[in-house]
């Protein structure tokens, strides 16, 4: 018998919105005890509570680590289960994108800091608003930023970069997510944005879950917008989001 993944399982509720909702408290559960976890894993590192070897570190460190993969995938859960139930909440306006990255990259910093990772943001002088959402636009750049960086060797750099076209009138933010990682062989390009569940192969150049990658689809979709990806084995990968733009335009700042 072919074993089936937890996400798997919770993929086959999605006909029955009363059981996909059941799945959030638990979640916020989750998110309440990994947050006392990470407090006690600080106080660790930050109060004099006696000399740790090397390997204490060094496990502590893991610790750390396994601690913000699982808030990734709680905070990958909640949308799954907004995107489920058709609940996401949209309160569509003129936002600014430069704020949105400016978050995902303040949640980001950390494991930028751990690889040694350099940013790069190359921005035209002028950005439109966007018309959208904030929340989930943040977490398309967050989950962007994250599979770039998973991806990307130690002391590499991971590329931002906006431009705006005009077609027929209407004018468009193309945002786009650079890595220095493997690439994607060609047999895998078709599995990038499937919500595969835990038990699948892991794809390589990926620096995340494709169950992230997929609530990315799913959330430029809800904000009529698009994503995209190009990979060339050897040299890495690069994802491109497309979304209507507002006006006026708002003036960039680059890092």
């Amino acid at each position: 018998m072919e074993p089936t993944s937890d996400l798997s399982k919770f993929r086959n509720l999605n006909n029955d919105e009363s059981n996909v909702e059941a799945v959030v408290p638990i979640a916020e559960e989750l998110r309440r005890l990994l947050s006392s976890i990470r407090d006690y894993t600080n106080r660790i590192f930050n109060e004099p509570t006696g000399t740790l070897s090397a390997t204490q570190l060094k496990l502590l460190n893991k610790v750390q680590k396994a601690i913000e993969n699982m808030g990734g995938q709680i905070d990958n859960l909640f949308q799954m289960t907004s995107l489920a139930t058709g609940s996401v909440v949209l309160m569509p306006g003129p936002i600014d994108l430069l704020h949105c990255i400016d978050e995902a990259v303040t949640q980001a910093r950390i494991s930028l800091s751990k690889k040694e990772l350099a940013l790069r943001m190359d921005f035209p002088e002028q950005i439109p608003l966007l018309e959208g959402t904030r929340e989930p636009v943040i977490q398309i750049v967050s989950n962007l930023i994250t599979n770039a960086v998973g991806a990307s060797p130690n002391g590499e750099e991971v590329i931002l970069a906006a431009r705006v076209q005009e077609v027929e009138g209407a004018k468009f933010l193309f945002f786009t997510v650079s890595d220095a990682g493997e690439g994607v062989p060609p047999e895998d390009l078709s599995r990038v944005f499937q919500p595969i569940g835990l038990a699948d192969d892991p794809i390589q150049g990926l620096g995340a879950s494709t169950e992230g990658l997929s609530i990315v689809k799913n959330l430029c979709k809800v904000l009529d917008g698009r994503v995209w990806f190009d990979s060339e084995v050897g040299i890495g990968s690069t994802f491109t989001i497309l979304m209507p733009a507002a006006e006026p335009a708002s003036p960039s700042s680059n890092e």
